[in-house]
């Protein structure tokens, strides 16, 4: 099993914020399609890639694409009220 696959507590990957990943990759954190993931890197709805591997094929850090996911309903900062 790879590091990517271990479960936390909370139900999120257990993975570094440097894991560099693929465009299928980076659209299976986001749910998407990776054809869908390349039109919004192409349209700027996500960040360029941080870098490439062996000089052609991009990448995202993990920590690029998972700033991009909308915070769970349980995760969300309680309401400020009167």
């Amino acid at each position: 099993m790879s590091a990517r696959d271990h479960r936390g507590d909370a139900g999120r990957s257990m993975t570094r914020p440097d894991d560099r990943l693929t465009v299928g990759e980076a659209a299976e954190v986001l749910g998407i399609r990776p054809g869908t993931f390349r039109v919004r890197v192409h349209r700027g709805r996500v960040p360029a890639a941080d870098g490439q591997i062996d000089g052609r094929t991009p990448f995202w850090y993990r920590s690029t694409i998972e700033a991009l996911v909308p915070p769970r309903d349980d995760e969300s900062p309680p309401p400020s009220g009167p």
